[in-house]
């Protein structure tokens, strides 16, 4: 890969042009990576088991708690591409390197946390007494390899900041290859079950840190001088005052998600894999309305550091449309071929386990355009530097999901948890929307003759 096309300048050209070379990569890359997390439920639930599936399923929430420290680097990306678009060189070496010890400093404490309190949490969410030790066992795994995945995701978010998303994809279609030649390797000819699966994460992981560092080390500008590496205090804050919110959102997101996964270990074990199953099919089928969010994001993030204020706006609508139209053809096919993909992920006697996720998949995946506005107003709110919004939508997601699942009867079922994501979402999209307009609006009114 040429020097010159290590980086993309998005204050000039189409905005769709960009959003959608960008994205593809990004779109590509993700594919990879949820087809081996969707190979890894597979490959536990057809040759290991439904007590292993519902063990592995029944750590989501917890890891999801716990990716919210993790993402407290994507706070750091906002931070580098604005710089970026600035033009400020110096700057941007500057922020990279911070954003650096910041990393093992979080890294460093995540991981000797999550630890410690893996088995007391899950006991807290009242995972199956049957499935426990699996769970454990895999999420401590998992855990452990926690510094190798926030540098994965920092290296990433940086060359992503730089409008590059072609390494990222390299790397992690690499890692995915690796990924799927281990589960397979370690799961089925080793019989190692549930360890096996979440080495292959783990490992998958720490090949692609390499690449990405490669690549980040040709950019030109990113040549290091001693100075670079001083601790700058001030940057510090600003940097921590853009990721942690993100990282709170995602928290209490993921709060909201392990009480619902409390009330869902309260219905049995084939409830769970259930649930295991239609959460995984509807997390690949939004995948692309995250990529269009993630996009924009990167885009806005440039044209402000830029001063371009009604050139970034305009993203912003050429994200909306590009969403509309991928959640409709998205709701087509869940309606409509939910239990086939379903069926995808387990034996073929597990019937009432298709039966009883076909509603969440169906419930939910005709409302996924709800999730998909929420995805690009809150990306757009976080690239005008304001995170408290965004993770203040996290509480907002919290209480619906949570009044929702309480006040429908038990004699609902499963449905309750249907209709709380759905709540969730919808609300959460609108606060966002509503808070995105005002804020835009306040800086196109002190950036005035922002060129288009």
């Amino acid at each position: 890969m040429k020097n010159k096309n290590l980086t993309r300048d998005m204050t000039v050209g189409s905005p769709f042009g960009h959003m959608l070379s960008f994205g593809i990569p990004v779109a590509v890359g993700n594919l990879c990576q949820n087809l081996y997390s969707a190979l890894d439920t597979a490959i536990v639930g057809r040759a290991v088991g439904t007590q292993a599936l519902a063990a592995v399923g029944a750590t989501g929430s917890i890891w999801s708690l716990i990716m919210g420290c993790v993402r407290v680097v994507d706070g750091f990306g906002i931070a580098i591409s604005r710089s970026f678009g600035s033009k400020k060189e110096d700057r941007t070496r500057k922020y990279v390197v911070m954003s650096l010890y910041l990393t093992l400093i979080i890294a460093a404490l995540v991981t000797a946390a999550s630890l410690l309190l893996a088995r007391p949490v899950l006991e807290f969410m009242k995972t199956p007494a049957d499935i426990i030790d699996d769970s454990v066992l895999y999420i401590s795994i998992i855990f452990a390899g926690i510094p190798f995945t926030m540098f994965y995701r920092l290296t990433t978010d940086i060359l992503s900041a730089f409008g590059n998303s072609k390494v990222p994809l390299m790397a992690t279609t690499i890692g995915s290859l690796f990924n799927i030649a281990v589960d397979l390797t370690l799961v089925i000819v080793f019989d190692m079950g549930v360890v096996g699966v979440a080495l292959g994460t783990v490992l998958a992981n720490v090949i692609c840190i390499p690449l990405c560092l490669r690549y980040l080390m040709k950019i030109s500008f990113m040549k290091f001088s001693r100075e670079d590496f001083r601790w700058d205090g001030k940057m510090a804050k600003e940097l921590l005052a853009l990721g942690a919110p993100i990282g709170c959102m995602d928290i209490v997101t993921a709060i909201g998600m392990s009480i619902l996964q409390t009330v869902v270990n309260t219905m049995g074990a084939a409830v769970v894999a259930a649930y295991v199953v239609a959460h995984k099919v509807i997390e690949l089928s939004y995948q692309l309305t995250d990529i269009v969010a993630y996009s924009m994001s990167t885009f806005m993030s440039q044209n402000l550091g830029a001063g371009l204020v009604k050139r970034a706006k305009g993203g912003i609508r050429t994200a909306v449309l590009m969403n509309i139209v991928l959640s409709a053809a998205i709701a087509a096919v869940l309606v409509l071929f939910g239990k086939p993909i379903t069926a995808l992920f387990i034996t073929g006697g597990e019937k009432a386990v298709i039966d009883i996720a076909y509603p969440y998949i169906a419930i939910v995946g005709a409302m996924v355009w709800s999730l998909a506005m929420l995805f690009i107003f809150r990306a757009a709110l976080q690239s005008t530097g304001n995170t408290f919004i965004p993770m203040f939508s996290g509480l907002v997601e919290l209480i619906f999901r949570l009044s929702v699942v309480f006040i429908l009867p038990k004699s609902w079922g499963f449905y309750r948890i249907c209709f709380a994501e759905v709540a969730a979402w919808v609300f959460a999209a609108a606060m966002l929307y509503i808070a995105f307009k005002i804020r835009i609006g306040k800086i196109e009114k002190n950036t005035p003759g922002s060129p288009v």
